[in-house]
């Protein structure tokens, strides 16, 4: 389905599935998808900011299938929220496609990331941003890494992502990672697969 000035909730009692949710209005605190139970999307394009709140504690996390945040879209894990898990450890993708992910919540996302435009991780003075994949690759087995591609990826704000396993690797000559802040943590690998240039 698809949502301009939207609210969607799963409700305690029943596992919701949706095939399809899209966004075409910026939405402010308190609106967007507020998640209470298990429920599976499985595709959701961000173009619009979205807020999403998660409860704690859930049996079974819920899951977004392909999660697309597309250029002009910013999904927002707010300060206030529950802070619960989004998918099971590589139960995604999660594809950064020139949008903004925006996190003031401890939040933990099992995804396979791609990046395959100029995208933007905000976290929060003193939040952690935790991305774990189980997919494998290789012996021994390893996280498959984050292609950064012929494109900027921008780490900003003074919290920690923390890419558990996996690592950013540039595997294009056009590949960057921009890190803003003094105090930001990356706590991960950067790796090379290719020759990249200077810039500026």
């Amino acid at each position: 389905k698809e949502y301009g000035s939207w609210a969607r909730r799963c409700g305690e009692e029943t596992a919701v599935t949706t095939s399809k949710i899209t966004t075409n209005a910026d939405m402010t605190t308190g609106k967007g998808l507020d998640i209470d139970a298990a429920c599976t999307i499985t595709t959701l394009t961000i173009t619009d900011t979205c807020p999403m709140d998660i409860a704690a504690g859930l049996a079974t996390d819920p899951t977004v299938t392909t999660l697309n945040l597309d250029t002009g879209g910013k999904l927002w894990f707010e300060a206030g929220g529950g802070g619960g898990r989004l998918n099971a450890a590589g139960d995604g993708a999660l594809v950064l496609d020139g949008g903004t992910l925006d996190v003031d919540k401890d939040q933990s996302i099992g995804a396979v990331v791609t990046h395959t435009a100029a995208s933007t991780i905000d976290v929060a003075s003193g939040k952690t941003l935790l991305f774990d994949d189980n997919t494998t690759a290789g012996t021994p087995a390893a996280a498959v890494p984050i292609d950064v591609g012929a494109f900027k990826l921008t780490i900003q704000g003074t919290g920690t992502l923390d890419i558990d396993n996996q690592n950013l690797r540039f595997n294009d000559a056009d590949s960057m990672i921009q890190i803003d802040g003094a105090a930001t943590f990356l706590d991960g690998e950067i790796t090379t697969s290719a020759d990249t240039t200077t810039s500026g």
